[in-house]
């Protein structure tokens, strides 16, 4: 994991590290060792700011990419932008070689469920491209479709639908009842915090 914080890590370039190995997750790195690891194997791009993955960004900058602009352009009517909500999971179709990220715009998130009255959530589904900055890796690109689900206690759930050509508002009654289902029985992802952060992290 990278965390950007230009003041809280100001001795490593304004990132903060940590990691995790095994399936139990244990903390690994002890010492400032760890970092000079990290630091060393992201040396190749630090002129990308350390980051290997290019983020999903709607800005535009100068020369070589650094940002994924093809993800950010999600459809004109939805009069929202799920990627300003917080991510909550994210999962891949190796079939359909396509990646989805789930976005709440609520403030707080159960860890049992993400459905909660009057919070938004939005299910976005790309194609995926290959990440020219690692080997193998692959990343979103173009928009395949755009589900927005506003859960109710009322059972009058309200689903819209953008996809196809254009990425278009589409009729979906047909498979509501299904996608919705699907979008509330995803659970939040989990991060490893507290005691686990690499030492860089836990020292500031």
């Amino acid at each position: 994991m990278m965390v950007k914080d230009a003041k809280r890590f100001r001795g490593t370039d304004g990132w903060g590290w940590a990691r995790w190995r095994d399936v139990d997750l244990k903390p690994y790195g002890k010492d400032a060792a760890f970092v000079k690891e990290c630091t060393g194997c992201h040396l190749p791009v630090r002129g990308d700011d350390y980051v290997y993955t290019l983020p999903i960004s709607s800005a535009s900058v100068q020369g070589r990419e650094v940002l994924d602009n093809a993800a950010s352009r999600l459809p004109q009517g939805l009069q929202v932008n799920p990627l300003d909500w917080t991510p909550v999971t994210v999962y891949s179709d190796p079939q359909k070689h396509t990646i989805s990220v789930l976005f709440d715009n609520s403030k707080e998130i159960g860890t049992e469920t993400v459905a909660a009255d009057g919070s938004e959530m939005a299910l976005v589904t790309w194609t995926e491209r290959d990440d020219q900055h690692w080997f193998g890796a692959r990343i979103a690109d173009a928009v395949v479709s755009v589900e927005i689900v506003r859960p109710s206690a009322s059972n009058e759930t309200e689903y819209r639908m953008f996809g196809g050509e254009g990425v278009a508002r589409v009729d979906a009654n047909a498979t509501k009842a299904a996608r919705v289902g699907l979008i509330a029985s995803l659970h939040p992802a989990q991060i490893p915090w507290g005691d686990s952060l690499g030492p860089a992290m836990r020292s500031k």
